[in-house]
């Protein structure tokens, strides 16, 4: 009997915490940074179509509409926190990458954060 209410009672937890899980990540978005590849897709797209060489500006209407809110902050506090980077300096690259999942960390922790506050709201911990 003691076994049937302890199997009974991480039952109910192990549910628990899965809807939590659940609301969490329906409420934090995507969380994956695939920016650059997506710049790289619809930059050769671009050139394809007009058959000459294509860059950032040539595609951002289009970069806005497949890029998520992630990936936008990502970016925004990439360039925030790079803008006083030496731009002669040879590990100037290295630098922007360090910067940036630095940025990826910190953005995907506040999403969650919200997210986690939203679904508290609702009445699921």
């Amino acid at each position: 009997m003691k076994q049937l209410v302890l199997l009974l009672a991480l039952l109910v937890l192990s549910n628990c915490s899965s809807e939590r899980d659940r609301c969490i990540k329906a409420n934090s978005g995507n969380l994956e940074y695939k920016y650059n590849e997506k710049v790289n897709e619809l930059v050769a797209q671009w050139e394809k179509e007009n058959g000459v060489k294509g860059g950032l500006s040539d595609i951002e209407s289009d970069l806005a509409k497949v890029t998520s809110e992630f990936e936008r902050k990502v970016n925004e506090c990439t360039s925030r926190n790079s803008m006083n980077l030496d731009f002669n300096d040879e590990d100037w690259f290295k630098e922007i990458e360090i910067t940036q999942e630095s940025c990826e960390k910190n953005v995907s922790l506040e999403m969650i954060d919200k997210a986690t506050e939203i679904c508290n709201s609702q009445g699921i911990y």
